[in-house]
């Protein structure tokens, strides 16, 4: 018989050299886990007459599924994210309308139209918000709104939105009101507010409306109370007597003088 602390001794020496469950890697003999499905230390395949033990493949299957499932979370995380970078460059683009980057070709006129009015002819391209479609819109002074010829999508270019029967103002207080509890509409009056802080905009000296200017001179009109300002100088154009009023105003060419060193004519 062996004294007790021989048989403790021979037990553990017994444990130590029985052959670990899983299998050696070929090309480097690094003793893998069995359902370990490539060497974890070369990265070499697992011999194909390995079996594994039957009671390790319910585990492989569930640490295949694992994997599978893990993969299907990062591809769907990177699809949301994308698709979030993208409509946050939608969104916090130019609003509506939204300069084309590149030229294109009219749907309804099938002509090759440019990005930027390049030209001075008034036309310019555009890429709309909203309805998402190309087209091209002529520029003029007193027309602030259009409507898409392919779906018909009404398209208000003084507040960069679409706002269908309302006017700007009261486009501008819903927006206002709404961005307490929408996260669209808080960005899109945080839009607002950043086209106010770079210059892209201004507030009418008269009833406040946020407008913004296209190409051309600087002589624009409120399209709310129709107040006719000075772009150059954020302030009305005519003195209280009106159009002609030199009296006030911005007194453009008055004297022979601009109203302002980056003046580009007020009319």
């Amino acid at each position: 018989n062996l004294h007790p602390l021989m048989r403790h001794v021979t037990v553990a020496f017994s444990a130590l050299s029985a052959p670990q469950p899983g299998w050696s890697c070929p090309q480097c003999t690094f003793r893998n886990e069995p359902v370990r499905p490539g060497c974890q230390m070369c990265g070499g395949a697992r011999p194909p007459d390995y079996e594994v033990p039957a009671e390790l493949q319910a585990e492989e299957r569930k640490q295949r599924q694992l994997k599978l499932h893990g993969e299907f979370l990062k591809f769907t995380e990177r699809e949301r994210e994308r698709n979030f970078r993208e409509l946050m460059n939608l969104t916090q683009g130019s609003l509506i309308p939204v300069p084309a980057q590149q030229g294109f070709e009219c749907p309804i006129c099938l002509c090759d139209v440019g990005g930027d009015d390049d030209d001075g002819d008034g036309i310019r391209g555009l890429r709309l918000r909203e309805c998402g479609h190309e087209a091209f819109v002529e520029l003029v002074d007193n027309v602030n709104e259009f409507e898409c010829e392919v779906c018909q999508e009404h398209n208000c270019v003084t507040c960069r939105a679409s706002h269908k029967d309302l006017t700007c103002q009261q486009y501008q207080d819903d927006l206002r009101r709404r961005a307490e509890n929408d996260e669209n509409a808080k960005l899109g009056l945080q839009k607002l507010e950043d086209m106010l802080q770079s210059g892209e905009a201004m507030k009418c000296p008269k009833c406040q409306v946020f407008l913004s200017k296209r190409e051309g001179c600087d002589w624009l009109m409120c399209s709310v109370c129709r107040t006719e300002i000075c772009w150059a100088t954020r302030g009305p154009r005519w003195g209280p007597g009106g159009q002609g009023d030199t009296s006030g105003g911005c007194r453009c060419r008055v004297n022979n003088k601009r109203c302002h060193p980056n003046c580009m004519n007020c009319h």
